[in-house]
């Protein structure tokens, strides 16, 4: 398996979850005591009386969703009591209306956390049945429509992700969680202006650390400049805020200070970031402190908070089976995105040989990212492995028809070199591997490595007389690597030892 660099540039791009999620971790809590910005009250009137004319559990779960949105909770009080003391209320409208009442939450348990928690494309596919027949009840709740709007965006479903996310900010234009969740789409989507946008026509913008922290954090991974600095800076100095409502402004900030080469101000700025941090803000703070130099203070980086984090962590401690469980972990709560799918399928297939849960989780991460070469070349080689060499070869095809840099091709072509292998053509394998080999210059080192590795293993499979070159290239390009990389691909490097009649 040739894989190249998942450690790519991060910027604190707003995560997206699921409401309830996203409500017990704290991120939607109030900025002050009152509401986060005006808005009459007047702009809840209709359905104010529609409660009073006619209290259900409907319009009651309508009342407090739109009285959230708006940020005046508090004019649903008496129907947030009401869907609290109904055991047929859905999860969802009883989170939003414990937002409501002051001093009021639900306990966290296993059973809410599954309700919520993304297994498979077959769970979200239910997930999604369920969530519209809630919608046929409750039309008018935004929150519904943005998780909506995040299950089609797992599924790989543009067009009704969109569609669904647009209904979410007529209905909230100006809602955190709905503006956040909407950038994060856009971004995803690459619909780059459309992303910048959807923030910036925001009036939260102005004041609401966090989703001004999505404006620097989006502006920087789109390439253009922020609008937003100085008033950055301006929130942060005023002391306004707790430190858990700045984290990810702070972390923001300090990435594009570090990017500026302003290391004094990036590392005062994460050192504040990390004061009550979210778990965004963690996992920025610890990409920094794999990255660039002299930003994070030693063992200034929490811990056990973010599976992202930990997930690396355990991988530099070279605890393998810890590592893969946090990616897992990583993944279920941000399953749309490439990024823990591709980290834990190179861990699950080189060092565990566990291909099955690698293409468990490279299945849920193509159908939302159907056009990423890295995760079509990780699938291709987990199925080629578990036997299934005609889906190989058509995600290769797949791949071949995709725009990608030069280390993705690299990497494609070492796997249609294992797949011809595994398919009884070992000199087809073996022109692809030398060719991808060939192909790497100076800074893909690691890339010819691990192709190195693999050409070997398959030359020692099939018993070729010139398996001792093969292996001496191997491991003289293994050495070359550090020690975390050697000791993840130490199985391999065992491999190669054994005799050449031993089949791998």
């Amino acid at each position: 398996m040739t894989q190249i660099n998942e450690d790519r540039e991060r910027q604190v791009v707003p995560r997206w979850r699921s409401f309830a999620y996203a409500a017990q971790l704290g991120e939607l809590d109030s900025l002050t005591d009152g509401p986060t910005r005006k808005v009459d009250p007047k702009a809840l009137s209709y359905i104010l009386a529609d409660w009073q004319e006619e209290p259900g559990l409907s319009v009651a779960c309508d009342l407090v969703s739109a009285a959230f949105s708006v940020g005046h909770g508090i004019l649903a009080e008496d129907a947030a009591r009401f869907v609290l003391k109904q055991h047929n209320a859905p999860p969802l409208a009883a989170e939003i209306a414990s937002r409501c009442l002051p001093g009021v939450t639900l306990e966290a348990n296993a059973e809410f956390h599954e309700a919520y928690r993304i297994h498979s494309v077959d769970d979200i596919n239910l997930q999604v049945g369920a969530s519209r027949r809630s919608l046929r009840s409750y039309p008018k709740n935004p929150v519904l429509w943005t998780n909506l709007s995040l299950m089609y965006t797992v599924l790989g479903d543009r067009v009704k992700a969109d569609k669904a996310m647009r209904v979410a900010l007529g209905l909230a234009p100006d809602n955190r969680f709905v503006v956040r969740a909407a950038g994060r789409l856009y971004l995803h989507q690459g619909k780059f202006d459309l992303a910048h946008n959807v923030i910036t026509r925001s009036s939260l913008v102005r004041n609401d650390p966090w989703v001004i922290a999505s404006e620097i954090a989006i502006s920087e991974a789109t390439n253009r400049g922020s609008n937003s600095i100085s008033i950055a800076r301006r929130v942060l100095e005023s002391q306004d805020f707790s430190p858990f409502h700045l984290s990810e402004l702070a972390g923001a900030l300090a990435t594009t200070e570090a990017k500026n080469g302003s290391l004094r101000k990036a590392r005062r700025l994460c050192d504040q970031s990390l004061l009550d941090p979210s778990e965004n803000a963690i996992a920025q703070a610890a990409w920094l402190e794999r990255n660039v130099g002299g930003i994070v203070r030693k063992n200034k980086v929490p811990v056990s908070r973010s599976h992202e984090a930990d997930a690396w962590y355990a991988r530099k401690a070279e605890n393998w089976t810890e590592s893969l469980t946090h990616a897992l972990g990583w993944q279920s709560e941000q399953p749309f995105s490439s990024r823990p799918a591709i980290f834990g399928s190179f861990i699950a297939s080189t060092v565990l040989e566990d291909f099955e849960l690698a293409m468990k989780m490279l299945r849920v991460a193509y159908a939302s990212n159907a056009d990423d070469a890295a995760v079509l070349n990780n699938l291709a080689f987990a199925y080629a492995n578990l036997g299934n060499l005609s889906e190989a070869k058509t995600l290769v095809s797949l791949a071949e028809s995709k725009s990608m840099s030069a280390q993705h091709k690299i990497a494609l072509t070492a796997t249609k070199g294992f797949i011809a292998f595994r398919s009884g053509d070992p000199s087809g394998g073996r022109r692809l591997y030398q060719n991808a080999i060939a192909s790497c210059g100076p800074s893909e080192q690691r890339l010819r490595a691990i192709a190195q590795l693999y050409f070997a293993v398959e030359e020692q499979r099939v018993g070729t007389p010139e398996f001792a070159t093969f292996r001496e290239h191997a491991i003289k390009d293994c050495d070359k690597l550090d020690e975390t990389e050697r000791s993840m691909l130490q199985p391999k490097i065992t491999t190669l030892h054994r005799n050449p009649i031993d089949k791998a």
